[in-house]
């Protein structure tokens, strides 16, 4: 409930996360160990769909890395909880699942889950 009323006032206030640069901090998963302590940049903020598809964020690495399918720079987190997602990082670190982005322009989607990270907005 005061996770909900916090995103109210952040969203009331205009806080984007647009343009700032996140944290992976714990996490899970088969690139889960690649990914813990990089920083990216949050690109675009996607709202969700009423029931097709979660809000997607979609970042930028400071350099490549190489994934199980290859180099990768730019990939999609989706928050993995209601309640918590991108403004949430105005105020507290959210969970997401990480996902290789595929497509370019309006085509973008993004590949199944590579891992299930936790992030949080560099101070």
């Amino acid at each position: 409930m005061l996770q909900a009323l916090l995103n109210m006032v952040v969203g009331v206030l205009g806080w984007s996360p647009v343009g700032r640069d996140l944290l992976f901090m714990d996490g899970e998963g088969p690139e889960s160990e690649k990914l813990r302590g990089l920083r990216v940049n949050v690109v675009k903020v996607m709202p969700s769909v009423l029931g097709a598809q979660s809000e997607r964020i979609y970042v930028r690495l400071q350099s490549p890395i190489a994934m199980q399918s290859g180099w990768v720079e730019d990939i999609v987190l989706i928050p993995r909880h209601r309640r918590f997602d991108s403004t949430a990082l105005a105020t507290t670190s959210i969970a997401v699942y990480v996902c290789r982005q595929e497509g370019i322009g309006e085509g973008l989607s993004c590949s199944e889950p590579v891992a299930q990270m936790d992030v949080r907005l560099c101070k």
